[in-house]
């Protein structure tokens, strides 16, 4: 049987991987419902899942793999900012294979092959701020951790 072969990017180790499992269930799901319903162009959808490893170095191979070996026509993932873009230059980029991506994002990504379904950080903070400022004092403070998401997200509020 033919089958449209999707590759899943998933962090099943690292410092991410205590959301792999939900992600390989809610991808599960997916196909699941996918297939019951139907096809996509008349094929039945085969989910191809790897492990990225929750960083650049370990997606990056993940991600060709799923292309070369698995033959996938597209790519679901990454949970990680670092590894999305690792990901999309190095790998969607020169295979020219779509990337959807379904975790927050900073927004930075301009690429033909790049596919964005989540919030980015000023839709989600953005109207925040003004609640804020006029129920608490115009003194309001953002704490992030080190990575790309915080960062963007803080830097666009401060231009505010």
């Amino acid at each position: 049987m033919e089958y449209l072969h999707i590759g899943l990017l998933c962090p099943l180790t690292g410092n991410t991987a205590i959301h792999g499992e939900e992600i390989r269930q809610a991808a599960d799901i997916a196909v699941t419902t996918i297939n019951q319903r139907g096809s996509i162009s008349g094929l039945p959808v085969k989910l191809h899942l790897v492990d990225d490893g929750s960083m650049p170095d370990t997606a990056v191979p993940a991600a060709i793999k799923l292309i070369k070996e698995h033959r996938c026509v597209a790519l679901i993932g990454t949970l990680l900012s670092n590894s999305r873009i690792a990901v999309v230059d190095q790998v969607v980029s020169v295979y020219q294979v779509p990337l959807f991506n379904f975790s927050f994002y900073e927004g930075s990504i301009v690429n033909p092959y790049f596919f964005h379904f989540a919030a980015l950080p000023n839709q989600q903070i953005s109207a925040a701020i003004p609640y804020l400022v006029k129920h608490v004092g115009p003194k309001v403070f953002f704490a992030g951790v080190n990575d790309e998401w915080s960062k963007v997200l803080l830097m666009q509020q401060k231009r505010h």
